[in-house]
């Protein structure tokens, strides 16, 4: 293990250095402890975190590894947001870190505490391939929050590959959030009033999958009167 016998004493002596080695990326450090305390693999520190949410969040691939391969649970979620450790690779765009979790067993589809999955943690930070892994490898497009709003409803107009990923893998447009039953295009057009005109070629590309021929043409020329108001 790299370690002298002192050193492995001296470890073993104080049981609170584990997270204090976790946190500092020592990996012989918690190899030691993890073989005479397995039981350590799952606790938690006073933030609440375990270990190996903390080497989520750290990017440290090697330590994560270390602790999946001491049976670490994945699917454990904290006390104060549920948030996981695969929500954290996630919101992080840690992409590696992310696919060892779900190899691992980590549920795609466990929300946290405002009912927000990895997916959701992706897309609202904008990682595109993130995104595209978990969509790959099974996360619902279509879950939706506590107030009833898709992935969609967080990707930044700034991103629009990111918004026709979401499209071309079939998320429903058409969803009404809880609050004031105002679809995407809704929101959209109300943040181009607004000011915001990255806004326009996401209003564009959601009216483009409106397939009530009917209400197209009326609707259409509503939002184009309603847009050219703000001009």
């Amino acid at each position: 293990n790299g370690l002298t016998q002192q050193e492995m004493n001296d470890i073993l002596d104080n049981e609170h250095n584990f997270f204090d080695f976790v946190n500092n990326n020592r990996i012989n450090e918690v190899r030691v402890i993890l073989k005479y305390f397995p039981e350590y693999i799952n606790i938690k520190d006073f933030m609440d975190q375990t270990a190996l949410m903390i080497a989520t969040g750290d990017d440290s691939i090697e330590l994560v590894r270390i602790l999946l391969e001491n049976g670490a649970n994945v699917n454990i979620q904290d006390n104060d947001d549920g948030h996981t450790a695969l929500m954290t690779a996630s919101r992080r765009g840690y992409i590696n870190i992310a696919r060892m979790l779900i190899d691992a067993g980590a549920d795609l589809e466990i929300k946290d505490e405002s009912g927000d999955t990895a997916l959701m943690y992706a897309t609202t930070n904008s990682h595109t391939e993130t995104v595209r892994m978990l969509l790959d490898v099974g996360a619902d497009v279509n879950t939706i929050d506590e107030i009833n709003q898709t992935a969609l409803f967080n990707v930044s107009s700034k991103f629009p590959d990111l918004y026709q990923l979401l499209i071309d893998r079939g998320i429903n447009v058409n969803v009404q959030e809880s609050d004031e039953g105002q679809t995407v295009l809704m929101v959209k057009i109300e943040f181009y009033r607004q000011g915001n005109n990255n806004e326009l070629q996401i209003i564009i590309m959601l009216l483009k999958l409106i397939k009530n021929n009917l209400m197209i043409g009326k609707l259409k020329k509503l939002i184009l009167i309603y847009i050219l108001q703000v001009n």
